[in-house]
C-alpha cells in the first residue's frame, strides 16, 4: 500500500500556535514554534505574532521581547493583531 505523508503549514502550525495562545499552553506554542523554524517554512507575521501572544499571556515577558527581537531581526514585523 501507499504510504502518504502529510506535512503541516505555515498556515496549520499558526492555527495550531493561536490555539495554544488561547489556553495558555506557551511552552507547545514556543515547541510548535521551533519546529516550524526547523521544517524552514517561511515565517510569517500571524505566526510570529501568534508565538509572542502566546509568550505574554503565559507570562514570560522575557522570552516575547528575545522572539520580538529575533523576529524583528529577520526583518518581520509581528501582525499587530495581538489579543
Amino acid at each position: 500500500t501507499a504510504r502518504i505523508t502529510l506535512r503541516p503549514d505555515v498556515i496549520a502550525y499558526s492555527s495550531a500556535i493561536s490555539a495554544c495562545d488561547k489556553v495558555h499552553e506557551w511552552e507547545v506554542a514556543l515547541a510548535l514554534f521551533s519546529e516550524l523554524q526547523q521544517a524552514n517554512l517561511v515565517l510569517d507575521p500571524v505566526v510570529c505574532g501568534a508565538a509572542i501572544s502566546a509568550c505574554g499571556h503565559g507570562l514570560q515577558w522575557f522570552l516575547a521581547l528575545r522572539l520580538l527581537s529575533e523576529v524583528q531581526r529577520d526583518g518581520l514585523q509581528p501582525s499587530t493583531v495581538l489579543r
